[in-house]
């Protein structure tokens, strides 16, 4: 991701205490949708056949036939947008390239915009248009992508249909341009060909932005790590909680020991049996250096509070040490 080790640079000690929300860290008021869930990945790609452009805070679902490829670097559209992804049919000679474009948040965007913006890649890519149809929208959720398909003649003849597809998100515009053959637009290739881009474009998911419009990469990250140490610690189950550890740290011996006494002969791994309930307690981040601090406590009673020492050496969080915690 651009700029991660200037935003490492950056962030010199973050001390969140009792209620722990790194969600909220670094939110641009821009986004009202900041609330909504992280991404399953850290840096923007494919992962269980949806592409996640974690720095902007959506995803898309690669449909087939389509796969997913990096853009082109000599076949770029207007300077204004920046392309994040082209799906491809090979096959078909067909793809959709997505990109976004900054825009005004307090300024509607409108068909007057989406056609300026096409009449600069339309020149800068030499293309010819032969008709432009009528606009239509495509609803997605609470949000609605405007659709306007132009017939086009570039620079060696060839003929293409393209669809110009927009939406406006808080301070960009999410643009996606779908294109294939003019000979297959009109007949069921084409039709297959817009259903898929629809089926897609409609899916649109939103995400919590990962880096300077969101969420620091270092938050992000110790969020899924206690995310996931909080779901261990409820389980009952000592192994699950040492795939937290560094596998060469001293803690784990006590820390095994410790923590199969808070767990009922009798739950054998029955989550409802164990009867654990944790929380996050606070969080201390210096670098790749971190202190989180935990409860622990069977329902009903007073909880335990835990405290550990993490370090991210090896490229990825890692307890090495306990730490100790007054009641």
């Amino acid at each position: 991701m651009e700029n991660r080790q200037g935003r490492k640079a950056n962030l010199v000690l973050i001390l969140l205490v009792l209620a722990l929300d790194l969600a909220g860290c670094g939110r641009s008021k821009l986004l009202p949708e900041a609330q909504q869930a992280l991404p399953p990945v850290g840096d923007s790609g494919v992962a269980d056949g949806w592409y996640y452009q974690t720095e902007y805070g959506f995803a898309l679902p690669i449909e087939k036939p389509f796969g997913a490829y990096a853009p082109e670097p000599d076949d770029l559209d207007a300077e204004e947008l920046d392309e994040w992804v082209r799906f491809m049919d090979v096959k078909h000679g067909s793809w959709i390239k997505i990109m976004t474009q900054p825009t005004d948040p307090t300024v509607r965007y409108k068909v007057d915009d989406l056609e300026k913006t096409m009449a600069s890649i339309l020149d800068s890519a030499d293309y010819k248009v032969q008709g432009t149809g009528k606009k239509i929208g495509w609803k997605a959720g609470s949000d609605e992508w405007t659709v306007v398909p132009y017939d086009l003649q570039d620079r060696v003849q060839k003929q293409w249909r393209t669809w110009a597809c927009v939406m406006q998100h808080g301070d960009f515009v999410v643009w996606a341009r779908a294109t294939l053959p003019r000979k297959d637009a009109d007949g069921p290739p084409g039709s297959k060909f817009i259903e898929t881009v629809r089926a897609t474009l409609t899916q649109i998911k939103w995400y919590e932005p990962i880096g300077p419009r969101g969420i620091s990469l270092e938050n992000y990250e110790l969020k899924n790590f206690n995310d996931g140490f909080l779901a261990a610690l409820e389980s009952g189950r000592v192994d699950k909680t040492l795939t937290y550890f560094d596998e060469t740290s001293p803690a784990r011996l006590a820390w095994t020991d410790w923590y199969r006494k808070q767990v009922p002969a009798e739950a054998k791994g029955n989550s409802l049996a164990v009867g654990l309930k944790a929380q996050t307690a606070g969080l201390v981040i210096d670098g790749k250096k971190a202190t989180a601090f935990f409860l622990l406590g069977k329902y009903g009673q007073a909880p335990t509070k835990l405290g550990f020492r993490l370090t991210k050496d090896e490229g990825s969080w890692k307890i090495v040490a306990q730490e100790s915690v007054k009641p």
